[in-house]
């Protein structure tokens, strides 16, 4: 499949870096081997005033977007060929973690009537804070190389899991 309908919305030679100053992904980003010296990061390391502002300009940027809140609707346009690739494992899985909640987004997934429906409620949850970075990795093989790696799917899916138990 010809993934280059998504690229005229996604910038995938995009840089994210807000997980660097989040401990909690620390443990995910050393099993890509990613390391970043503590000098470096110690200064605003769980600081989530800066880790928020970078993950929102980060966002913009992947997307080309000048307000972070317009996401939704270039999602909903990418939704097709993401949904046709690897990558519909991760939205299954997320369908299957949320419907395991109690919030709002469990009563949305409860009351789609296709399947369709539920991948399109989750959908924007891969360009989530806990869940930008390793999507932006597996969309950038796709986009790069037409087909993602099945360690970055794997270590996707981990996260989605550890994640969404919290």
């Amino acid at each position: 499949m010809n993934y280059t309908d998504i690229a005229p919305f996604y910038n995938a030679n995009s840089i994210i870096t807000y997980v660097f100053y989040d401990t909690n992904f620390t443990k995910y980003l050393e099993k890509m081997n990613l390391f970043i010296s503590d000098i470096d990061t110690k200064e605003f390391e769980n600081n989530y005033d800066i880790t928020n502002t970078l993950y929102s300009t980060e966002l913009s940027y992947i997307f080309n977007l000048k307000n972070p809140d317009d996401i939704s609707s270039v999602c909903h346009s990418m939704f097709n060929p993401i949904k046709n690739s690897i990558l519909n494992e991760c939205l299954y899985l997320l369908v299957e973690e949320q419907t395991k909640q109690t919030g709002a987004l469990s009563l949305v997934i409860n009351a789609c009537n296709s399947k369709d429906e539920k991948l399109k409620a989750v959908f924007p949850l891969l360009f989530s804070y806990d869940f930008l970075f390793f999507t932006h990795i597996c969309i950038k093989d796709l986009l790069i190389n037409g087909y993602i790696d099945v360690s970055k799917i794997d270590l996707l899916k981990q996260v989605i899991i550890e994640f969404s138990s919290d």
